[in-house]
């Protein structure tokens, strides 16, 4: 009878454990979902502007554009959200530099929507190649989320990094 009790009482203290942790681990994750693509900018474009795309030229323009979600409740967070939880949102452009970027209403005739955007005016005499770029969400809380497009962890794969060629 005592073994019983024991055992029980052990498989009562390991399930605590499991949901304890269980909730911990819920807690700790993602506070952000980040949706993102870059575009050509106007300034010095060789091509259509405000088109998806990841191969500049140099003197171009290149437009980081995101919306960022609540990972718990998939709820595109508005103005009173972004003010409520101090948002920061940045790209990063990897051996170049971050980028801030700003929410606010696009494109400039209506209809209009709001989400962040921010630009790199790529020097007219800069190196050319292949770089990694990401999306950094930080809040007032210092909870943070990264946003890093597909293929991002394959240098060069098709898509995923920025190119820069020459004019």
């Amino acid at each position: 009878m005592l073994r019983n009790k024991l055992f029980l009482g052990l498989l009562v203290g390991l399930l605590f454990v499991t949901v304890v942790t269980g909730w911990a681990a819920a807690e700790s994750g993602p506070a952000y979902i980040i949706i993102a693509d870059v575009v050509r900018g106007t300034q010095n474009a060789t091509g259509p502007s405000c088109v998806l795309n990841n191969v500049f030229k140099l003197g171009e323009q290149v437009v980081f554009r995101a919306d960022v979600y609540d990972a718990t409740t998939g709820q595109l967070l508005d103005q009173q959200d972004i003010e409520r939880l101090g948002l920061k949102v940045e790209a990063q452009v990897d051996g170049v530099g971050t980028f801030p970027l700003r929410y606010g209403p696009h494109p400039k005739e209506q209809p209009q929507v709001n989400f962040w955007s921010g630009a790199w005016q790529i020097p007219g005499v800069f190196k050319t190649g292949y770089f990694a770029w990401s999306i950094v969400v930080t809040d007032k809380q210092g909870r943070k989320a990264v946003y890093q497009p597909v293929g991002s962890r394959r240098p060069q794969m098709s898509g995923s990094w920025l190119v820069i060629e020459k004019r």
